[in-house]
């Protein structure tokens, strides 16, 4: 597996790269790290957390395939949103040093068995 940060305005993320994007406890879909991917995913994320499955709870992880979404004209992806097929949103909770840790252990867990 391997691991990369990537600045805005970077190359877009080939189709297999996972995106992870953290989200707190309580869920905010409009957070600022949020909002352009939950845009992307035509809302989503936002779904999701109405309707409970997206908690925040340090170490749950949610993913999203979205390559048949994202890729062609017909999913909306529009210029700037350059994300790759997979996106997990992941729990930090009240975002402790443990729940990091737990957020981290869950995407590399989730990582490992895409």
């Amino acid at each position: 597996m391997k691991v990369e940060l990537v600045s805005p305005g970077a190359e877009p993320p080939r189709a297999e790269t996972l995106l992870a994007v953290p989200i707190a406890d309580p869920p905010d879909a409009g957070a600022a790290i949020l909002r352009p991917v939950d845009r992307a995913l035509d809302g989503l994320v936002t779904r999701a957390v109405d309707d409970g499955e997206i908690r925040g709870r340090a170490g749950e992880f949610t993913l999203f395939r979205a390559a048949s979404t994202l890729g062609g004209a017909a999913g909306g992806r529009r210029a700037g949103d350059h994300l790759p097929g997979r996106v997990a949103v992941v729990g930090v909770g009240a975002g402790a040093v443990d729940d990091w840790r737990k957020a981290g252990s869950a995407v590399a867990a989730g990582a490992r068995d895409l």
